[in-house]
């Protein structure tokens, strides 16, 4: 795992216990993406190319106490982007053939509740992500 460099641990600062999951959300985009740039802003991190394709940040929430002790938010585009990449790395050529966003946009309602219904139990650690998976794979 790489080093964190002064800016990132400046913007961890108040949350080091996230910090080894965003090192580990790095490598990831390190490792699967040939030319990527970090920004590192006062509120949040920000990783592009020619556009910026994923940002991190901290959620200002109003129940704290309904946080995992380890979390960050990570926008909805780059987790679309890192299934289709699992799907490719898998053998799985969907994006070729159809378009992941319009798939969701079709059945926008249906989706959110499978990503609700998989977040059950979460803080507990008993969250089942039976639904999202059979969401995704009977979409594609």
């Amino acid at each position: 795992m790489r080093e964190p460099d002064a800016d990132t641990l400046m913007f961890f600062d108040q949350h080091m216990v996230a910090l080894p999951l965003y090192q580990a959300y790095e490598e990831i985009l390190f490792d699967s993406f040939p030319v990527v740039n970090k920004r590192v802003q006062k509120t949040q991190i920000t990783f592009f190319n020619r556009h910026i394709f994923t940002c991190v940040s901290f959620a200002r929430v109003k129940r704290q106490a309904e946080l995992p002790m380890r979390y960050m938010v990570i926008n909805g585009r780059m987790s679309r982007l890192l299934t289709l990449l699992l799907l490719y790395k898998n053998g799985y050529s969907a994006g070729k053939y159809i378009s992941i966003e319009k798939q969701i946009e079709k059945t926008k309602d249906r989706y959110y509740d499978t990503l609700e219904a998989s977040d059950a139990g979460w803080h507990e650690e008993k969250s089942d992500p039976t639904p999202f998976i059979r969401h995704d794979h009977a979409g594609f």
